[in-house]
């Protein structure tokens, strides 16, 4: 009878204790609890602490950072309307910081919790403003090339950062690129779709889903960015607009949001590995107009409009972990 080394050509590891670095599919045999164990790969959603204003972000990116470290920027009350109230996240609660200058919603952002850009939105109507963030107070900077709302955007800090797409008179395939001073326009998305999620840096991101008409609109359309030119890649498992985009161009998450028919709130969430997206476990609580950010491994989500607006946080965690094999 064949054994596993000759099938396979190396035998199951022997090991007193489990390890204490797992990775997925990572295979060995506790001679200690004489067990053999495996280490699949866990998601979950699970709560985290609740924003002090809730909120709606639009577009899903007026945030910037990771799970243990973010910010939520302005936004729209209903009422009092627009907000300037900034909120930053450590990892299990939200303390209001410095207000932005000017008050819009359908902006967006890009950076970390201390480096951070905020450009575009709407207050009566579309703007260019852009703002910066230092870790302790924004300054005005200069606007976009395009005044518009509805945008998204991707960035490492607030020196390197793509506006993407939004609403104009109407809706716009426009992209800029901002330098830490001023913004320049770089070559279109393949469709105008604004509301999409957006997740990435300035030379490497996704745009994905988006509103593709007016009302309640939505489309499986995935776009990714090489620093120079959009191709469009692996479309979505559901259609979406309005959602949390959060992650890397090969490694990208989305969560709720709107898709069709109608103006239905979703609770689905997919993952990106570079070539196609595939559902992953729901976020608790559906909503649009969210905030999100951080990995695809450790992000969370934020605010938005359950059929009214919310403060409530989902924090995302995907981890290896051992489980034991029943060989009986």
């Amino acid at each position: 009878m064949s054994d596993f080394k000759t099938l396979k050509g190396l035998y199951i590891k022997h090991v007193s204790s489990d390890p204490s670095n797992l990775i997925e599919g990572q295979i060995w045999y506790n001679t200690t609890t004489q067990t053999l164990k495996v280490a699949p790969k866990i998601e979950s959603w699970s709560s985290g602490g609740n924003m002090n204003t809730a909120r709606e972000v639009y577009e899903g990116r007026s945030s910037a950072g990771t799970q243990t470290a973010s910010i939520v920027i302005s936004g729209y009350v209903n009422p009092p309307g627009n907000v300037a109230n900034v909120e930053s996240y450590d990892g299990s609660s939200w303390t209001e910081i410095a207000d932005v200058n000017t008050v819009r919603r359908g902006a967006a952002a890009a950076g970390t919790s201390t480096d951070a850009v905020y450009f575009g939105g709407y207050t009566t109507t579309a703007v260019a403003v852009t703002e910066e963030w230092n870790g302790t107070s924004w300054t005005e900077s200069g606007d976009l090339d395009t005044a518009r709302n509805d945008l998204s955007g991707a960035g490492s800090t607030s020196a390197a950062a793509i506006a993407v797409a939004g609403n104009t008179s109407g809706r716009t395939a426009i992209v800029e690129e901002y330098n830490g001073t001023s913004w320049s326009e770089v070559n279109d998305l393949n469709t105008a779709s604004p509301n999409p999620q957006v997740f990435g840096t300035a030379e490497a991101a996704i745009s994905a889903g988006g509103e593709t008409g007016d009302g309640p609109t939505a489309t499986t359309k995935n776009e990714s960015w090489d620093g120079s030119s959009w191709t469009e890649v692996g479309d979505l498992t559901q259609a979406k607009q309005t959602g949390a985009g959060f992650g890397t161009q090969t490694a990208g998450i989305i969560a709720s949001g709107i898709t069709p028919p109608g103006a239905t709130i979703t609770t689905n969430a997919q993952g990106w590995n570079g070539s196609s997206w595939s559902t992953i476990t729901a976020v608790s609580t559906a909503r649009s107009t969210l905030a999100g950010s951080g990995t695809n491994a450790a992000g969370l989500v934020a605010g938005g409009n359950t059929g009214s607006v919310s403060n409530a946080t989902e924090e995302y965690n995907k981890i290896a972990t051992a489980r034991s094999v029943d060989t009986t």
